[in-house]
């Protein structure tokens, strides 16, 4: 037979979870009815605006350990002065116009 704890975190995580469906189920009827009561108000003012040619947004969300762009300046600044990576180019830089690629060979 289960052993009684383990039955009994069992049953508390489900408990939590059911709750959380249900808020979410409540935060999605009222998001939609929120959506509704925009689309009504955009065919108020632009009645031939087709709505299904408005496409959602992505929700991004940010990390909680890095402000905006500070972990990729931070790898970057690690790359910089990494032992693996040269510190010139090898390589001349690629032509900045046309008439440079005269006599600049195909790969």
């Amino acid at each position: 037979m289960a052993e009684s704890h383990v039955v009994t975190a069992l049953v508390i995580k489900r408990s939590e979870m059911a709750g959380l469906t249900e808020h979410h189920r409540k935060e999605m009827r009222r998001l939609a009815a929120d959506l509704a009561h925009l689309d009504a108000t955009l065919k108020l003012f632009c009645p031939e605006l087709d709505l299904r040619t408005i496409h959602a947004k992505e929700l991004r969300t940010h990390s909680r350990f890095f402000r905006q762009g500070e972990c990729q300046r931070m790898v970057l600044d690690i790359l910089k002065v990494s032992v693996f990576l040269p510190r010139r180019r090898r390589t001349p830089p690629p032509p900045r116009c046309a008439s440079q690629w005269a006599g600049v060979a195909a790969p």
